[in-house]
């Protein structure tokens, strides 16, 4: 049962990686738009 529930909510220390993943991810792409735009 532990490993069941903890399939359905994974624990928030994985959230919080995710998240700040993503925010690199949008962090990076972000920067390459920006840059692309200055280079045009």
């Amino acid at each position: 049962m532990t490993r069941f529930s903890a399939t359905i909510y994974p624990p928030p220390g994985l959230l919080r990686e995710i998240g700040l993943l993503f925010a690199l991810v949008r962090c990076k792409m972000g920067k390459n738009l920006i840059g692309s735009e200055r280079s045009i």
